[in-house]
């Protein structure tokens, strides 16, 4: 069975290519899938949990029509609605979207990817609206902000996609405790993996795999917590007994 986050890469370009206007093609053919920053030319459905993907069109003008500041026959804003949709579809992977820079590549047209500004950016005054449709704010001006001028290269709107036990790792690596990343992630996380035994077991695989010493320590160091957490529950009963084995064994599958 493929994980969430495999289901939500496979279906978000798809839902991105329908939802794109066409007029050459080529913005329906620039959705691309990275993962962990790298181009994934695998079926997307294999994607491991744990990972970070990214939902992009390559083509130069893309940032336009998802701010709605080049008038197009279908709704902007394509990456925010898809975004909204993968939350409420996927349980589990929570989809978010940021402009960043890409490392590079080709679009469908074969032009260089990130593409490099030939002249100041124009700040087109349009506005879009899902009930009042296209409007003009103000008259289009040159932009002055420092990211639009020439020589700059063009950021790009991605759709980010990531589960439980990626924020579980973040939060980590940025030097959380590991017993509150784990209170507050490791639930939803081993609700999408399978249980907390065979969860935890996959994280610790998964860190062993791209996370380093560092998130190895962690891990151990959560399990030294999850073990000392035992004994404060051990006198709890009722609904609580069942984690308690769970987290027993989940602790001496880490050891």
């Amino acid at each position: 069975m493929f994980s969430q986050l495999a289901q939500a890469a496979n279906w978000a370009p798809d839902e991105c290519r329908k939802r794109s206007p066409v007029r050459s093609g080529a913005f329906r053919k620039s959705w691309a899938v990275l993962v962990d920053e790298k181009l994934w030319d695998a079926a997307p459905a294999t994607i491991p949990i744990g990972t970070e993907v990214w939902i992009v069109n390559t083509m130069p003008y893309a940032r336009k029509i998802e701010v709605g500041g080049q008038k197009i026959k279908v709704a902007p804003q394509i990456i925010e609605a898809v975004g909204k949709a993968i939350n409420g579809r996927f349980t589990g992977v929570k989809a978010q979207r940021l402009f960043k820079p890409l490392k590079g590549g080709r679009d469908a047209r074969g032009g260089p990817v990130p593409y490099i500004l030939r002249g100041a950016g124009v700040a087109s005054g349009l506005s879009w609206t899902r009930k009042e449709g296209w409007s003009r704010k103000h008259a289009a001006y040159v932009s002055n902000r420092s990211d639009r001028q020439a020589g700059e290269q063009v950021l790009y709107q991605l759709g980010i996609l990531m589960d439980e036990a990626h924020k579980f790792f973040d939060m980590v690596l940025a030097g959380g405790n590991p017993l509150q990343a784990a209170f507050y992630e490791v639930p939803n996380a081993v609700q999408v993996m399978g249980g907390l035994e065979a969860g935890l077991g996959k994280l610790k695989a998964m860190g062993a795999q791209g996370y380093g010493t560092g998130y190895t320590e962690a891990l151990q160091n959560l399990t030294g917590q999850i073990q000392a957490a035992n004994v404060a529950l051990a006198g709890m009963r009722g609904p609580f007994a069942e984690l308690i084995e769970q987290q027993n064994r989940a602790a001496q599958s880490l050891a």
